[in-house]
């Protein structure tokens, strides 16, 4: 398994990344703070080599099944 992660930039719109905290071979989860709403938030980041399976529905409108 591949364990290296992207980086992610400081500020991501109102959201300032705080964090790593995780990662897999699916996806890497950064801990961000939301400064409109003054609350923590969790952002998922999909692995390259995983993102293409979910582009295509997204792109057609209706999002992945949970």
């Amino acid at each position: 398994m591949n364990n290296t992660y992207v980086s992610m930039p400081a500020e991501i719109g109102r959201y300032r990344v705080v964090r790593r905290l995780g990662s897999g071979a699916f996806a890497t989860v950064w801990l961000a703070e939301d400064d409109v709403l003054d609350s923590r938030v969790a952002i998922k980041v999909l692995a390259d080599n995983w993102a293409h399976h979910l582009a295509a529905p997204w792109r057609s409108g209706s999002p992945p099944a949970p």
